[in-house]
């Protein structure tokens, strides 16, 4: 819950720092140019239905395992190592060892965008304030990462689905 409240903090303040300034105008968000992952403010936070753990084993399980894997999986939200958008809305997603980019589309309304590519065909929510951009990574892509880390001792995924309530999962960039 405590987590929770933080997230909502930023979140809150990230908006009221956009939609302000010293300025009478708000100024425009221009997203063109080159962004490098920030790997210290990349969020991985995933918050567990209250059960007691003692009438439900598979609590604790889940639990252990989410603590364990927390790293791993904020290691997978570190993909891209940049980002680049070009006009007219052309973005460029740059991974480490790969040669070349994924090239999507992205489509801006103010300091929110939607970049859709290869791995995001329904669209990769982001915002911006022109210092920094976040991406905000949807369940169901947060699902399929953790997936992949979960073995036979781990439990069942339908336990995983049925007992994470929620789940954040946020890449920072700055210029």
């Amino acid at each position: 819950m405590k987590n929770i409240k933080k997230l909502l903090f930023f979140a809150g303040l990230f908006l009221f720092l956009t939609t302000t300034s010293c300025y009478k105008e708000i100024e425009p968000i221009i997203l063109t140019g080159k962004w490098d992952l920030d790997t210290s403010e990349v969020i991985f936070l995933p918050v567990l239905k209250l059960f007691d753990p003692n009438t439900t084993p598979e609590y604790l399980t889940v639990r252990n395992f989410l603590e364990k894997n927390n790293n791993n999986i904020r290691k997978e939200l570190m993909k891209p190592e940049s980002i680049v958008f070009k006009l007219p809305n052309i973005v460029e997603f740059y991974y480490k060892g790969a040669p070349l980019p994924i090239i999507g589309t992205y489509v801006q309304d103010g300091a929110f965008f939607t970049i859709k590519n290869t791995f995001f065909p329904n669209g990769l929510t982001g915002a911006s304030d022109n210092l920094g951009l976040n991406l905000f990574y949807d369940r169901e892509f947060l699902f399929k990462i953790l997936y992949r880390y979960i073995t036979e001792s781990d439990g069942a995924p339908e336990v995983y689905n049925f007992l994470i309530e929620t789940v954040h999962g946020v890449g920072t960039y700055k210029r």
